[in-house]
């Protein structure tokens, strides 16, 4: 129960859009620059051994926290979005499970977080000012 927290604060720093000096701007290194950098740093890190959570294993039951993040594209920057992105991309790819195949064929797991960011980007392609496409 206790990292479900530590993500929904993470996730609630990244879906203020707020930095140290209280502006939306989505610039400087403020708390949504600070918490992306968390999840950076979790996804980044290796496994140890077999019964490790570390690594992108470790936000996987997360998931929809994550891609609750997609809803607030708007008012991050750039590099923010690129971050969420890798974030999610890393999340949803099941490569370092042993068993990805079955769970693939099976149609458990997959790449959820994938989709959904496939959905935001063609939403935002469809969008007629280019401030929007250039997410």
């Amino acid at each position: 129960m206790r990292r479900q927290e530590i993500v929904g604060a993470l996730v609630t720093h990244v879906g203020s859009g707020c930095n140290n000096d209280g502006s939306n701007s989505g610039n400087g290194n403020g708390e949504v620059d600070e918490a992306m950098e968390v999840f950076t740093r979790l996804v980044e890190r290796k496994k140890k051994n077999d019964y490790d959570e570390d690594g992108p294993s470790s936000l996987r039951p997360y998931a929809p926290f994550l891609i609750s993040l997609l809803d607030h594209v708007q008012q991050l920057s750039a590099g923010q979005v690129r971050k969420l992105f890798l974030l999610l991309f890393a999340v949803g790819n099941n490569d370092d499970d042993d068993n990805n195949g079955a769970m693939r064929s099976s149609g458990g797991g997959g790449m959820g977080g994938c989709d959904d960011v496939h959905i935001v980007i063609r939403k935002h392609l469809s969008l007629a000012t280019i401030a929007m496409k250039q997410i």
